[in-house]
């Protein structure tokens, strides 16, 4: 079993940083986002992963709109980029991409629809 007493200071943590995130102007989320792409993209190319996880940011979280596109982009033909999926139920799985990523929509706070495995739905979906 998983230790979780540090849950309480992991919630109190990420709140911090959410709040503060949240009060910096729109350039330095701007900049900021723009180094977090810059160094995934280096480091994807650098090291060749087979397999790469990654999310869609949503609102000021790090990486920016662009990231799932940024990191797709930068793997070798073949490998992979897992999204999390939410599920009809509200849960959250991982999902192979493909194609190039897109931000669908998604309920405010949740992770962002993509496919659930690549055998059981296409993301992004035919227009």
């Amino acid at each position: 079993m998983p230790d979780l007493s540090d849950l309480p200071r992991k919630a109190a943590l990420r709140a911090a940083l959410i709040t503060h995130r949240r009060s910096l102007p729109a350039a330095s989320l701007e900049s900021a986002s723009a180094l977090v792409l810059a160094e995934l993209v280096s480091l994807v190319r650098r090291e060749g992963p087979r397999c790469v996880a990654g999310y869609v940011p949503i609102g000021a979280e790090p990486g920016g709109p662009g990231l799932p596109e940024a990191l797709a982009g930068a793997l070798a033909p073949g490998a992979r980029l897992l999204l999390p999926v939410l599920r009809p139920d509200l849960d959250l799985e991982w999902g192979r991409t493909t194609g190039r990523p897109r931000s669908p929509p998604a309920p405010a706070g949740c992770a962002s629809r993509v496919a659930a495995g690549s055998a059981r739905r296409r993301w992004p979906p035919p227009s």
